[in-house]
């Protein structure tokens, strides 16, 4: 097998090993406010994250759920409590929650499988990321209901938002909520993981070398053939 050869199969499984998949699971909540949207952007992240949904009981009676089914795979909260899978998950996305959730989110009222979810992701430490256009009283969707006419109402929902936020949530409007998802999946995929712990160690090609000729090589790396030559090359 020629050394060419050799090189493009390592470089190959220098660019798997480096890929990380980040495991995302979804809350859905009752209201399905720029459902569009949100799907899109989920869409648009599936080569970088699994997803894995769960639906509230009054989601499910807003709306049929099986277009999510092209975007990850449904999960039912108790099972998923059950079986002990939330400490798989990196992420924790709410992207639809309603002025009721949120009130029994930040006040620990977990009365269904999903909030319970929700609260143990928040114990756990886990990154939870909140989108605020279901619950605020100043979007467009509010304001041509007519929803934005109690300033005591008004006051008590940024009251809670900020609660949110001390518990530990990352929350914003549909905007700032793509941005947080797309950081949070940005340093998933730039970090990679070369410690003998995780039972890998880091290939060296030759690509590699030429892309930064002054690298550190880490300890117990594997060097390609080509590799080799290439270090004597830069040392000229």
């Amino acid at each position: 097998m020629s050394k060419e050869l050799i090189e493009a199969i390592y470089q190959i499984l220098a660019e798997r090993q480096a890929a990380v998949l980040k495991n995302v699971l979804v809350i859905v909540f009752g209201c399905n406010h720029n459902e569009d949207q949100i799907m899109h952007l989920l869409k648009n992240q599936r080569e970088d994250c699994h997803f894995t949904i769960l639906f509230s009981a009054k989601r499910c009676f807003v709306s049929e759920t099986s277009s999510w089914e092209q975007i990850g795979e449904k999960e039912d909260a108790f099972q998923l409590l059950q079986a002990g899978r939330l400490k798989e998950f990196d992420t924790v996305l709410v992207p639809f929650m309603t002025r009721n959730s949120l009130a029994k989110t930040v006040y620990g009222m977990a009365d269904s499988g999903e909030l319970t979810v929700l609260q143990h992701a928040f114990l756990m430490g886990k990154e939870v990321i909140i989108s605020n256009h279901g619950f605020r009283l100043d979007t467009d969707h509010a304001v041509y209901n007519g929803l934005d006419k109690n300033p005591f109402i008004f006051q008590q929902v940024q009251e809670h938002e900020e609660l949110l936020k001390k518990m530990g949530a990352k929350v914003g409007d549909l905007q700032t909520f793509k941005g947080l998802l797309e950081a949070s999946i940005g340093k998933a995929t730039k970090v990679v993981t070369w410690e003998k712990s995780q039972g890998d160690k880091r290939i060296i090609t030759q690509q590699d070398l030429k892309k930064n000729p002054d690298m550190t090589i880490p300890e117990g790396a594997i060097l390609t053939d080509l590799a080799k030559e290439q270090i004597k090359k830069n040392k000229a």
